[in-house]
């Protein structure tokens, strides 16, 4: 019904388009005639041109936050799958579940970790997950 409506809604347009340049540009001769079709196919060209411009943009717009939100929910499932294993009673799986919580707070706290090095501000302290 949409698709119905927007071919109807773009017959009128270019109709209503023509007659208004029919009437202001007036033409008596053949070529005159040929001009003013010209000009229309020009405009509607460039409109459909603009359409297409500002489609392509809102796409990419909801792309980019279609990725924003598959990288926030990436973000939260690691962060539960930690929580899930300091809360484990094998202390190699806490020891897993502390380097990722850790990894968490740094990527949140400072620049990325190769700019400092940081594998020594990730080792676990075993005797404090041992509690």
């Amino acid at each position: 019904m949409r698709v119905v409506g927007a071919v109807v809604l773009a017959a009128v347009v270019v109709a209503v388009l023509f007659k208004l340049l029919n009437w202001y540009v007036d033409p008596t001769k053949p070529s005159g005639r040929k001009d003013l079709i010209l000009t229309l196919a020009q405009i509607l060209g460039g409109t459909a041109l603009l359409l297409g411009l500002y489609f392509t943009w809102r796409g990419q717009q909801n792309a980019q936050a279609q990725l924003e939100i598959n990288r926030r929910g990436q973000i939260t499932d690691r962060f539960t799958q930690a929580i899930d294993q300091l809360g484990s009673k094998d202390l190699e799986i806490r020891l897993g579940g502390d380097l990722l919580a850790r990894a968490n707070r740094l990527r949140r706290s400072r620049p990325p970790l190769a700019d400092h090095g940081g594998v020594d501000d990730l080792r676990p302290t075993a005797r404090t997950l041992e509690s």
